[in-house]
């Protein structure tokens, strides 16, 4: 449970009170419980609710009155996390990775149902992908996607996959419910997660997760590479050096 201390400051000062308490909580809450975790007066807490629901920052589940995080909170903590000073730090480890294993290493998170880059350093070879910071890709036939799947909270990750629809990619991407629930489970165990040539045909990618002081996932460290280049074997080979990344990573961005 989360519990703030009374605040009675401005309305400013309240509504982010609001909102810190419900992103915090990940998942759907109800005006009660807001008003337990600010200690608010009902009448303050509903009609800041109403205000901040106006503007998007916060949205109601279509089947409840729970309020959840809105689209434009979102859009601007992504825009806050791509312009961080911690950027620089987070691309020297990457840049690092991408030296040892000489192939292209990414930083990512979720984002609603799709996975965004936040940063991304390239292999020197001629022959890769190309994608931006800010580039989003889809969670079911990804490294990274798979891994957010896998890691968190099973009622989430069904939500999400059932929110995006498994499209086909490649022949390989992974469209039966049945199997890929079989591949997160794997996932879970191992805390590792492969694309075989899922997300785009001749691209191989592992994925490692970045861990917050709960042990919640809250981005992903991944190495991608053709696969006339990199084998699923040679991309296994790469885990203790992701994993020694995500951890130097997560000092910087989950400290």
């Amino acid at each position: 449970m989360i519990k703030k201390k009374a605040m009675a400051g401005t309305a400013a000062q309240r509504a982010l009170e609001i909102l810190e308490a419900v992103a915090k909580a990940r998942r759907p809450v109800t005006g009660n419980e807001i008003m337990e975790w600010v200690r608010l007066p009902k009448p303050t807490v509903y009609r800041t609710c109403a205000l901040l629901e106006a503007m998007g920052m916060v949205q109601r589940e279509a089947d409840s009155k729970k309020l959840t995080v809105g689209p434009r909170l979102c859009a601007l903590s992504l825009e806050v996390i791509l312009s961080s000073p911690n950027r620089g730090p987070v691309r020297s480890i990457l840049q690092s990775l991408a030296s040892d294993t000489g192939e292209t290493c990414t930083f990512a998170i979720l984002d609603g149902n799709e996975i965004v880059c936040v940063d991304r350093v390239e292999s020197a070879e001629p022959l890769r992908i190309q994608l931006h910071a800010g580039s989003r890709i889809p969670v079911h036939c990804t490294a990274s996607g798979k891994l957010f799947l896998g890691l968190m909270p099973r009622a989430q990750s069904k939500r999400l996959i059932e929110s995006a629809p498994l499209k086909p990619n490649t022949p390989n991407t992974i469209v039966d419910p049945r199997k890929l629930e079989a591949e997160l489970l794997r996932i879970r165990r191992e805390k590792i997660s492969r694309d075989n040539q899922e997300f785009s045909t001749g691209l191989i990618a592992i994925a490692v997760p970045i861990t917050g002081k709960r042990g919640r996932i809250c981005g992903s460290v991944s190495v991608n590479a053709p696969a006339t280049r990199m084998t699923l074997a040679d991309a296994e080979a790469h885990v203790p050096a992701l994993r020694r990344a995500a951890k130097a990573i997560a000092k910087i961005v989950a400290p």
